[in-house]
């Protein structure tokens, strides 16, 4: 009869003992733990780091619109490979901005008309070289699902959106949504306040590898974030 050291080296002799390869084991499924925690870690870090450059760059706005003593905007570029987003301010003092229209049940031709008067407004606006920091591209593992605001109270997802900051100290509301590899944050811009919010969204779960699909997945679940913002 074999004693226990004999069994061990025979299962030695024979590759890793049971012992050794539940040890291995436990080291494998801790280092994929701690691979995934420095990867979510790393990922709140990013997403931070944007979340307080859009805050600064809030600030500023709302600051240089009262001491132009004009219209300023915050501009998103969704669109953009990098995305972008940059601060310009209204060549026209007096500039006055038109109301929200839902374009989805006009004719060709008032959405048309509707769309010429928009851009005849974005022409009113530049940059300037005190802005020049303030026209920055996205990291490219965070992304800007989209904006909407009071003033153009439709979550915008794709081309431009901006949030419009006046000479009176006051702001549109706006709600800004982020993704991260793991996770969803939201800007929340106040009217007649300085501080902003932040609240974090797990993401739904995205059974999809199509790159398409998976956006799409992402921006119906900040859509849903927004809807719920419009509601409060």
């Amino acid at each position: 009869m074999k004693t226990f050291a004999q069994k061990v080296y025979s299962k030695r002799a024979n590759g890793f003992t049971l012992i050794e390869i539940l040890v291995s084991m436990a080291l494998l499924v801790f280092i994929l733990l701690l691979g995934a925690t420095l990867s979510n870690t790393d990922s709140r870090q990013q997403i931070n780091e944007t979340l307080d450059a859009f805050d600064r760059a809030i600030r500023f706005a709302s600051s240089e619109a009262t001491l132009k003593n004009t219209v300023v905007r915050l501009k998103l570029s969704l669109d953009k490979k990098p995305q972008q987003y940059s601060v310009e301010y209204s060549t026209d003092t007096s500039l006055r901005l038109i109301e929200f229209k839902d374009t989805s049940s006009m004719s060709i031709k008032d959405r048309e008309a509707y769309q010429k008067k928009q851009d005849q407004i974005s022409k009113q606006f530049s940059g300037h070289s005190q802005f020049a920091e303030i026209k920055k591209d996205l990291d490219d593992n965070i992304k800007i699902l989209g904006m909407g605001t009071t003033r153009y109270p439709v979550f915008v997802s794709e081309f431009e959106a901006q949030l419009y900051l006046y000479p009176s100290g006051e702001k549109d509301g706006g709600l800004i949504i982020f993704a991260s590899d793991s996770e969803l944050a939201a800007l929340y811009i106040y009217p007649f306040s300085e501080e902003t919010e932040v609240k974090y969204f797990p993401m739904d779960p995205i059974d999809t590898e199509d790159a398409y699909e998976r956006e799409m997945k992402l921006i119906d679940q900040a859509k849903g974030i927004f809807q719920e913002w419009q509601s409060e």
